[in-house]
């Protein structure tokens, strides 16, 4: 189960106050990659959903850390020292702004259509004089407020219907304000690749496969596929498979400015 935005920006800032009493070493690692796991689907669904591209840009963990005292410590100072985290920490509650108003406009707008259609119902079908408006009444004495109320009300069906995708695009534009590093960022990253590094990834960005890459550059697969590892390290992409670390990668050296 994933947690929500509200409950992930309140332990992330209370388990590294924990730190000084020693259980902020256990729960700190944990919170904060809840929070980095919440911002990758909000990126996966940001570019699936909504063609909204949001860069990841963290810091990749030194080799041989452990899960001993001194271990847990280095791993919480470098999430800690990380900037994409303190993004993340600004960002949570107002996503979670964001999704309720996500969640309830458009139930609003419907309700409101549907009490506008209806409204003219009871003067249709009983000619009782007045139309029944919120707390008090409106005096049905000119014919066209009775076909206005159905109008206004099918506006606000259609803008219920056609209002959530724009909502949805404007959430991830929002994630993207605030996820997204800034440029200086890329651009030192991208800086550390070797020459034969940016052959490979200019190849990358173009959608190459490996075995494409190794048939135009004239060397092994085995070759690329080491090239791209360091590749992703040095762009501070999290671990994972290559093919899905491509999906960052990109957007992370285009964007370096």
């Amino acid at each position: 189960m994933e947690l929500g935005s509200v409950t992930l920006f309140v332990l992330i800032v209370v388990s590294p106050a924990l730190i000084v009493v020693g259980v902020g070493l256990l729960t700190t690692p944990v919170v904060l990659f809840r929070a980095r796991r919440y911002a990758h689907l909000r990126r996966v669904w940001g570019h699936g959903v909504a063609g909204v591209r949001i860069p990841a840009a963290y810091r990749p963990f030194p080799a041989g850390l452990t899960y001993g005292p001194v271990g847990q410590a280095r791993r919480c100072a470098v999430l800690l020292r990380d900037p994409a985290i303190w993004r993340e920490l600004l960002w949570l509650p107002v996503d979670a702004t964001a999704g309720m108003l996500l969640a309830l406009l458009p139930p609003s707008l419907v309700g409101y259509g549907m009490g506008f259609l209806l409204l003219p119902l009871p003067e249709w079908l009983t000619g009782v004089g007045s139309v029944t408006l919120g707390l008090g009444s409106l005096p049905a004495e000119h014919p066209s407020l009775l076909y206005t109320l159905p109008v206004v009300g099918a506006g606000f069906l259609l803008l219920a219907r056609y209002a959530n995708p724009a909502l949805l695009r404007a959430h991830f534009l929002l994630a993207a304000v605030f996820l997204t590093p800034p440029r200086a960022e890329p651009a030192e990253r991208v800086a550390r690749l070797t020459p034969r590094e940016v052959e490979v990834m200019e190849l990358v960005a173009q959608g190459r496969s490996n075995t494409a890459i190794a048939s135009r550059l004239v060397i092994t697969e085995r070759a690329v596929a080491k090239h791209t590892s360091t590749i992703f390290a040095k762009l501070q992409l999290p671990p994972s498979d290559d093919d899905n670390r491509r999906v960052p990668a990109v957007p992370a050296y285009l964007d370096r400015g």
